[in-house]
């Protein structure tokens, strides 16, 4: 996109019409634009491949949530910098249905929807 660094602040409102805003949040948008994560297959069956690309050197964390939000499995894993493949495994046991899979990498996260044959 060109802009590294983005400034965000809140501006709150009272029902008399009087505001105040908040302090200003700097997000450098150079570290987390060019992270991509790839989950398959889907729908999966006993585990799930993630492909992360262009992800810095660092902890990742997966989580797989059921539908209603509540957490099945965490793993976190360290990773070298670029692109690296992640396996979470152990999934046999899970009912059939849809869940969701939050990546945190490098700053970035990412949920995508998987459906369990």
């Amino acid at each position: 996109t060109g802009v590294s660094k983005l400034y965000y602040r809140l501006k709150q409102m009272d029902n008399d019409g009087k505001y105040t805003y908040s302090q200003i949040v700097v997000v450098d948008n150079n570290e987390i634009e060019n992270v991509t994560v790839v989950t398959y297959p889907n729908p999966f069956t006993d585990k799930v491949t993630i492909e992360l690309q262009n992800v810095k050197a660092g902890m990742v964390k997966i989580e797989v949530l059921d539908i209603s939000g509540r957490l099945i499995t965490t793993k976190e894993q360290m990773v070298n910098q670029n692109n690296q493949t992640l396996i979470v495994d152990g999934l046999s046991n899970l009912s059939q249905g849809v869940y969701f899979i939050k990546v945190n990498a490098s700053g970035a996260t990412q949920i995508s929807k998987l459906i369990k044959q």
